[in-house]
This record gives C-alpha cells, sequence and structure tokens, in this order.
C-alpha cells in the first residue's frame, strides 16, 4: 500500500518548549516513525510533501491555494490514498475548501489532527493518523473526510464537507445535524447508515463540481449572532466586503426588531444600498419557520439552507471569485 502524506504544520507538527507550543518540521518525521513503530502499522510506503507549515490559526485562503495546487498535482493513481496532517483550529475550513476545490477524488483525502503535541501522554494524533491508515486500507469510499477520535475514545470518520468546530473545552469535533459520516472499530470502517448521509455508492460515484483552479477571496464578512450586537461598528466606508453571510441562532434566527442598531433588517437594508449580497446560515429545512427567520429572508437576506456555517463560509469564498452558483450543490454540503 502506497500513501502520500502532506504535512502542514498545525499541533501535530508540533513540539512545547518552556510551556509554548509551536510548530517543529522534525516532528513530521517523529510521526512517521511512531507509526511504523507501532504492532498494528500496515506495510505501508510513504511518500511525504511539505508546501506549508504553520499554526493552523494563521491560515489564509492563500495557503489553501498552495495546498490545493500541490493536491491537484499529484497523479492519484500513485497512491491508494492521500494523508494530510493538519491543525485543529481551521480543520473544517480546510476540510470544506479541500472538499470543494479538488479537480478530482479517486482516492481517500484524509485529514488528521492532534489535540495535544504528538510527544503529550494525552495526544491522540498517532491514533488519528492510524485510524485514517487503517480507512484507507479499508478501500471502502473514495472523497473527503477527516478522521478525529473522541474522548470518548471512538475514531470517528467525518465527510469533509460538514465538519463543525471543535468544542474549545474538550477538543471534540462533530458533524452537522450530530450526523457523522461513520467510524473505525479495530482497523474496519462502520458506515453510519442515516438518510442524511450520501451512501458509499454516491460518494464512488461523485464527480467533483468545480472544473479550473478554485480560488478563495478574503472579502467576506462573517458576522456571528450575539445579544447586544450592534451593527453600527460594521461600515463599509473604508473597505466594502464582496459579501456577508451571517451566522443565525440554532433556530435560524437573528434580531429582527425596530432598532437600527441590533436588528438585521437594519443592517441588509444597509447592505442592499452598498450592493453587497447578504446571506445567512445555518438554517435547517423545516417547513416552519419563527417570524423573525421569516422577517430576515424577506428583509432580502439569502438563507443557505442545510449547510453549516464553517461550509457555507468556504462556498461564499468560491462563489464570489468562480462561476459558481449558492443554491448549487458541492460535495454533499446539504442534509
Amino acid at each position: 500500500m502506497k500513501i502520500l502524506v502532506i504535512f502542514t504544520g498545525g499541533t501535530i507538527g508540533s513540539t512545547k518548549s518552556d510551556c509554548v507550543i509551536d510548530v517543529n518540521v522534525d516532528t513530521s518525521f517523529q510521526l512517521l516513525a511512531s507509526y511504523q513503530a507501532l504492532p498494528s502499522a500496515k506495510d505501508v510506503s510513504f511518500e511525504t510533501k511539505q508546501p506549508i507549515y504553520i499554526l493552523s490559526e494563521n491560515l489564509v485562503p492563500d495557503d489553501w491555494h498552495v495546498l490545493l495546487d500541490t493536491l491537484n498535482a499529484v497523479d492519484q493513481s500513485d497512491y491508494d490514498g492521500i494523508i494530510i496532517a493538519h491543525g485543529t483550529d481551521t480543520l473544517p475550513y480546510s476540510s470544506a475548501a479541500i472538499s470543494f476545490g479538488l479537480k478530482q477524488c479517486d482516492i481517500p483525502v484524509v485529514l488528521v489532527a492532534s489535540n495535544y503535541p504528538l510527544d503529550d501522554e494525552r495526544a491522540n494524533g498517532l491514533r488519528n493518523f492510524s485510524n485514517a491508515v487503517d480507512f484507507i486500507a479499508s478501500d471502502v469510499a473514495k472523497g473527503v473526510f477527516v478522521v478525529f477520535e473522541n474522548n470518548a475514545g471512538e475514531p470517528i470518520v467525518h465527510l469533509g464537507s460538514r465538519l463543525l468546530e471543535a468544542d474549545p473545552y474538550t477538543d471534540d469535533f462533530d458533524s452537522i445535524g450530530g450526523v457523522i459520516f461513520g467510524k473505525m472499530d479495530d482497523g474496519r470502517f462502520i458506515y453510519n447508515d442515516d438518510s442524511r448521509n450520501p451512501s458509499i455508492e454516491a460518494l464512488n460515484q461523485y464527480q467533483p463540481a468545480l472544473s479550473g483552479n478554485v480560488r478563495f477571496s478574503s472579502d467576506i464578512l462573517l458576522i456571528k449572532p450575539f445579544a447586544g450586537l450592534n451593527y453600527d461598528y460594521f461600515q463599509f466606508a473604508n473597505h466594502k466586503p464582496k459579501a456577508v453571510l451571517h451566522g443565525l441562532y440554532h433556530s435560524g434566527t437573528a434580531n429582527t426588531s425596530e432598532s437600527q442598531s441590533h436588528s438585521i433588517k437594519a443592517f441588509a437594508a444597509y447592505c442592499k444600498k452598498q450592493g453587497v449580497p447578504m446571506y445567512a446560515a445555518p438554517i435547517a429545512q423545516t417547513d416552519d419557520l419563527y417570524q423573525s427567520a421569516k422577517e430576515l429572508i424577506d428583509a432580502g437576506v439569502t438563507p443557505m439552507v442545510g449547510i453549516s456555517l464553517e461550509a457555507a463560509l468556504v462556498k461564499l469564498m468560491i462563489y464570489t471569485d468562480n462561476a459558481v452558483k449558492v443554491d448549487e450543490s458541492i460535495y454533499f454540503e446539504r442534509l
């Protein structure tokens, strides 16, 4: 079996010195050596690339361009799979970017990370890497996935376009709607047979919806709702975004009062006047809406239904600089 491993930095590629965690390029080779020393290690020939090496919180869309250019230049027929070692902070955004941006995906592309540096006994990075190798060896499905062990010790497999940000206190990841794609059990992949998941057959028949070199714009303004959000601080006199993505509360709502400073309706009117399209996510597919949800839609805010906020942001980054419709389904991102 032959696997290409792409190192990008992050905690899985870091060491701790004087209580400070930072990237260390030598950790890349430590990961491979530690895997090969495992009694359960498979007979794998690894090739490596290191196009970027940063803490993932420092990642910007230009880094996705480098990563995707690296991936798109790979002859996938030479490998059984690709593993990308990545940081945890921006993992959901990168997994969505890769899911949407790959020109082709004829093999499993698996992103892995670690909750602690590898030399910390609490770290799950080596186990995540080992489970990613086992997932590739299972030869079940092609596509983009994330493998990350939760706090219960379960190696969870997520679809790349549906990963949510990690919990800051437990480091656990989840998929949108709580619907994981599956899990690993003693080296075997167990599919989560849920109607909201694409089938294995659908994954293996999937062809990327976008052509050409996908590029991501940084000119998207993301706003998350909170009690007291004041839109007076968002003025476009000096720099106008290409689009606004507004997060919503869990019920698909935001403040739609008559307050000029606190209402999304007033801000939507301002965006329209400035010629800036405004979108909102996440919102579940449902026949019933709260009055406030109806009002924000009536105010001209376009809902992005059935998609996570993380994937919605990445999709808008593509939409502004590429020929893609916002309502176009890309890599099963809709539930």
